[in-house]
Protein backbone atom coordinates (compact mmCIF):
# COMPACT_ATOMS: atom_id res chain seq x y z
CA UNK A 1 0.00 0.00 0.00
CA UNK A 2 1.41 3.41 -0.94
CA UNK A 3 1.97 6.19 1.57
CA UNK A 4 -1.07 8.17 0.44
CA UNK A 5 -3.36 5.17 0.60
CA UNK A 6 -2.11 4.32 4.10
CA UNK A 7 -2.76 7.87 5.29
CA UNK A 8 -6.27 7.89 3.82
CA UNK A 9 -6.97 4.48 5.36
CA UNK A 10 -5.91 5.72 8.83
CA UNK A 11 -8.32 8.66 8.65
CA UNK A 12 -11.37 6.53 7.81
CA UNK A 13 -10.50 3.19 9.38
CA UNK A 14 -13.54 3.25 11.71
CA UNK A 15 -16.04 3.32 8.85
CA UNK A 16 -16.65 -0.19 7.41
CA UNK A 17 -17.46 1.09 3.92
CA UNK A 18 -14.36 3.31 3.90
CA UNK A 19 -12.23 0.44 5.13
CA UNK A 20 -13.57 -1.85 2.41
CA UNK A 21 -13.07 0.74 -0.35
CA UNK A 22 -9.67 1.75 0.97
CA UNK A 23 -8.53 -1.85 0.97
CA UNK A 24 -9.77 -2.38 -2.59
CA UNK A 25 -8.09 0.84 -3.73
CA UNK A 26 -4.78 -0.23 -2.21
CA UNK A 27 -5.05 -3.66 -3.84
CA UNK A 28 -5.75 -2.09 -7.24
CA UNK A 29 -2.81 0.27 -6.89
CA UNK A 30 -0.54 -2.59 -5.83
CA UNK A 31 -1.64 -4.65 -8.83
CA UNK A 32 -0.79 -1.86 -11.28
CA UNK A 33 2.57 -1.27 -9.64
CA UNK A 34 3.43 -4.98 -9.62
CA UNK A 35 2.46 -5.23 -13.30
CA UNK A 36 4.68 -2.27 -14.20
CA UNK A 37 7.65 -3.60 -12.22
CA UNK A 38 7.28 -7.04 -13.82
CA UNK A 39 6.98 -5.45 -17.28
CA UNK A 40 10.23 -3.49 -16.81
CA UNK A 41 11.99 -6.55 -15.35
CA UNK A 42 10.94 -8.61 -18.38
CA UNK A 43 12.02 -5.87 -20.79
CA UNK A 44 15.45 -5.72 -19.18
CA UNK A 45 15.76 -9.51 -19.26
CA UNK A 46 15.00 -9.60 -22.99
CA UNK A 47 16.83 -6.37 -23.90
CA UNK A 48 19.57 -5.63 -21.37
CA UNK A 49 20.73 -2.66 -23.45
CA UNK A 50 17.64 -0.80 -22.27
CA UNK A 51 19.10 -0.41 -18.74
CA UNK A 52 21.25 2.53 -19.84
CA UNK A 53 18.35 4.19 -21.66
CA UNK A 54 16.02 3.77 -18.69
CA UNK A 55 18.70 5.04 -16.31
CA UNK A 56 19.19 8.15 -18.44
CA UNK A 57 15.44 8.72 -18.63
CA UNK A 58 15.05 8.28 -14.86
CA UNK A 59 17.95 10.70 -14.27
CA UNK A 60 16.02 13.38 -16.16
CA UNK A 61 12.71 12.51 -14.52
CA UNK A 62 14.19 12.53 -11.00
CA UNK A 63 15.83 15.93 -11.57
CA UNK A 64 12.49 17.32 -12.74
CA UNK A 65 10.78 15.72 -9.73
CA UNK A 66 13.16 17.44 -7.32
CA UNK A 67 12.25 20.76 -8.89
CA UNK A 68 8.53 20.04 -8.68
CA UNK A 69 8.52 18.64 -5.13
CA UNK A 70 10.65 21.48 -3.81
CA UNK A 71 8.71 24.25 -5.52
CA UNK A 72 6.89 26.55 -3.10
CA UNK A 73 3.67 26.09 -5.09
CA UNK A 74 3.83 22.37 -4.28
CA UNK A 75 5.31 22.12 -0.81
CA UNK A 76 3.61 25.06 0.92
CA UNK A 77 0.02 23.83 0.39
CA UNK A 78 1.07 20.34 1.51
CA UNK A 79 2.52 21.80 4.71
CA UNK A 80 -0.68 23.76 5.38
CA UNK A 81 -2.99 20.82 4.63
CA UNK A 82 -0.99 18.30 6.66
CA UNK A 83 -0.49 20.58 9.64
CA UNK A 84 3.25 21.00 9.44
CA UNK A 85 6.45 20.24 7.65
CA UNK A 86 7.18 16.91 9.35
CA UNK A 87 4.31 14.95 7.71
CA UNK A 88 5.33 16.25 4.27
CA UNK A 89 8.98 15.32 4.75
CA UNK A 90 7.90 11.89 5.99
CA UNK A 91 5.64 11.40 2.96
CA UNK A 92 8.46 12.36 0.60
CA UNK A 93 10.88 10.00 2.39
CA UNK A 94 8.47 7.03 2.31
CA UNK A 95 7.64 7.67 -1.34
CA UNK A 96 11.31 7.85 -2.37
CA UNK A 97 12.09 4.70 -0.37
CA UNK A 98 9.25 2.83 -2.13
CA UNK A 99 10.41 4.16 -5.51
CA UNK A 100 13.98 2.95 -4.99
CA UNK A 101 12.66 -0.44 -3.87
CA UNK A 102 10.63 -0.72 -7.06
CA UNK A 103 13.61 0.24 -9.19
CA UNK A 104 15.63 -2.47 -7.48
CA UNK A 105 12.85 -5.03 -7.95
CA UNK A 106 12.56 -4.08 -11.63
CA UNK A 107 16.22 -4.85 -12.21
CA UNK A 108 17.53 -1.29 -12.39
CA UNK A 109 19.80 -1.74 -9.38
CA UNK A 110 20.36 0.73 -6.57
CA UNK A 111 19.62 4.15 -8.07
CA UNK A 112 20.18 6.07 -4.85
CA UNK A 113 23.86 6.80 -5.62
CA UNK A 114 23.09 8.50 -8.95
CA UNK A 115 19.75 10.07 -8.04
CA UNK A 116 19.31 13.64 -6.74
CA UNK A 117 16.42 12.47 -4.52
CA UNK A 118 18.47 11.45 -1.43
CA UNK A 119 20.27 14.81 -1.43
CA UNK A 120 16.94 16.60 -1.82
CA UNK A 121 15.61 14.73 1.22
CA UNK A 122 18.73 15.63 3.22
CA UNK A 123 18.27 19.30 2.29
CA UNK A 124 14.64 19.16 3.42
CA UNK A 125 15.70 17.89 6.83
CA UNK A 126 18.44 20.48 7.35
Amino acid sequence: MGAGARAAHRVHRDEPADTFLGTRLAQDASRFIAYGVAHIRNLLRVRPIEVERLDNHLDLAENALVGALGAPAMIEPLVLISGGFEPVAGLYERTVEEYFGRCLAAGLGDRSARSPLPEFLRMLRS
